[in-house]
This record gives C-alpha cells, sequence and structure tokens, in this order.
C-alpha cells in the first residue's frame, strides 16, 4: 500500500470489504443451515424417544400378557385334571356301588342287573 494512490487504496479496501461481505454472508447461510439441521435432528431425537417410550410400554404389556397366557394354560391344566379325576372317582364309586348291592354270595354275571 505504500506505492498505492488514495484512489488505489480505496478500491483495494473496497474490494476487501466486498470480499468480506461475501464471506459473512456464506458463514450467515451456513450458520442459518446449521440451526435447521439442528432443529430436524432435534426433531427426530424427540420422535425417536417418543416411539422408544411406546415400544418400552408395549414390552412390558406384552411381557404381561405372557405370563397372563401361561397363568391360564395352567388353569386349563388343572380343570382338565379335575375332570379326568372327577370322572375316575365317579366310576369307581358306582363300580363300589354296584359291588355294594349285591348279596354276599352272589357272583356278578354278564347282562344281569
Amino acid at each position: 500500500m505504500a506505492g498505492q494512490t488514495l484512489t488505489e487504496r480505496v478500491a483495494t479496501l473496497n474490494d476487501s470489504v466486498v470480499k468480506l461481505t461475501e464471506r459473512v454472508d456464506l458463514l450467515r447461510t451456513s450458520v442459518g443451515t446449521m440451526e435447521n439441521l439442528s432443529r430436524e435432528r432435534d426433531q427426530v431425537v424427540n420422535a425417536i424417544d417418543k416411539r422408544l417410550a411406546i415400544l418400552e410400554v408395549d414390552s412390558g404389556r406384552q411381557g404381561s400378557r405372557i405370563d397372563e397366557i401361561s397363568s391360564r394354560r395352567w388353569d386349563l391344566w388343572k380343570l382338565v385334571v379335575a375332570a379326568l379325576l372327577g370322572a375316575a372317582l365317579t366310576l369307581a364309586v358306582g363300580l363300589l356301588g354296584k359291588s355294594l348291592d349285591r348279596p354276599a354270595g352272589e357272583q356278578a354275571t354278564p347282562g344281569r342287573r
């Protein structure tokens, strides 16, 4: 700048200001883009958090359903076993009652009641 005239210095400074203005505009655009991306990222993170919370609740419900199903299955087996025992006891009591109804010396004959 030592050998330049005042007009050349002003032109050089004007070019520098134009370049700096372009860089500042580029930085503003970049910052705006980064802010938009940050907002979008926050929205995505919030949506994922909500989905994870829903999945956690659903997995808890599924776990309780599985426990319910296994306990219901056991309840069903208890009913089946109770019915079989009831049928066996009814049959045994019926046979015992028939044998007690016969006179002491009489043997059971087929077809006779």
